[in-house]
């Protein structure tokens, strides 16, 4: 199994603490970006709800999993690019990045299993999602040359979807849910 590529020199990729991860099922995203150096990204995340029914069993509580539209919001965002995935297993080139914040990137089916299941105990136990799809990437050789920004608070951010991942450079961020895209339970 691969775990993680050389760190050396590397941006390194940190996933923002939040309860939800970017859907890769759903490849509708809107980025709107204005003037006064905002920009606003919506897209499907996959978000874990206490459920009545027993669907995901962690510590006696049940979850169910839904799709909700999520609503993030720059402020102080100066600049954007918007990339094609590079391919439909890998969105993003890993290689260029020190992912050592991440889980495993590459799995065989023996070790899957359980895998899968310690990063949804995870997800669930903590409310934060282990690998959201959304980053800071720290030490990033995209960030402006002035060392102004960085003093007063901007980051870089990434943050990948189904067949596009954005790269924006802002100070602050947040989010905010639209409620359910299906209303149904991803898990029968």
């Amino acid at each position: 199994m691969k775990h993680h590529n050389s760190t050396e020199n590397k941006p390194k990729l940190t996933p923002v603490k939040v309860p939800w991860q970017i859907s890769s099922a759903v490849p509708a995203v809107k980025l709107t970006v204005y003037a006064e150096a905002r920009v606003v990204i919506e897209f499907a995340a996959i978000i874990w709800h206490e459920a009545k029914g027993a669907k995901q069993s962690v510590e006696d509580k049940t979850y169910d999993q839904f799709e909700e539209r999520i609503i993030v919001t720059f402020e102080h965002a100066f600049w954007v690019r918007v990339h094609p995935t590079i391919s439909d297993a890998e969105p993003i080139d890993y290689e260029k990045y020190d992912t050592s914040a991440l889980g495993p990137l590459h799995i065989n089916s023996k070790e899957a299993y359980t895998y899968l299941d310690e990063y949804r105990t995870k997800w669930l136990t903590s409310g934060i999602c282990p690998d959201s799809g959304m980053y800071e990437v720290e030490g990033s050789d995209w960030i402006p040359s002035e060392d102004a920004f960085l003093k007063d608070g901007y980051k870089h951010y990434l943050l990948v979807g189904q067949e596009l991942y954005y790269d924006i450079f802002g100070k602050k961020w947040q989010w905010s849910s639209e409620g359910t895209i299906n209303g149904l339970s991803k898990n029968g």
